[in-house]
């Protein structure tokens, strides 16, 4: 359930985001710091769900399910994030932090798939 509510959250935050963006009003910036932090806590329960399934199989009931709804909660905050970054810094700044980011993210689903799930996604075996 709380994969879920993090998918909600995320598809709020990038609808929050996108009316944000092309639709500026007054008092926009308190929406937009506001948003970040919506999205670090729909991010943190997407997180936790991946945490709290680290250790059972995909073949159980519902794991692969919340895995993918985690998943995809943490992948729209991303694209969430990439909206705000591009609004706020200019081109150059906002690609320099966004391969901060995605670097930084593909070190820790490098580490999430490869040494604490007893399975990484694809069936293959870690060590």
């Amino acid at each position: 359930m709380i994969a879920v509510f993090s998918v909600w959250i995320a598809l709020g935050c990038l609808v929050t985001a996108l009316l944000t963006v092309f639709r500026p009003d007054r008092g926009a910036d308190s929406v937009v710091t506001l948003l970040m932090y919506t999205i670090a806590a729909s991010a943190t329960l997407a997180a936790g769900v991946l945490w709290a399934l680290r250790k059972r199989s995909a073949d159980e009931a519902g794991v692969a399910g919340q895995r993918l709804q985690a998943l995809a909660a943490l992948f729209i905050n991303s694209v969430t994030f990439a909206l705000v970054l591009f609004s706020l810094l200019s081109w150059q700044n906002a690609l320099m932090a966004l391969a901060i980011e995605y670097g930084f993210l593909w070190i820790c689903w490098y580490g999430y798939s490869r040494v604490v799930l007893v399975e990484p996604p694809g069936g293959e075996k870690g060590e």
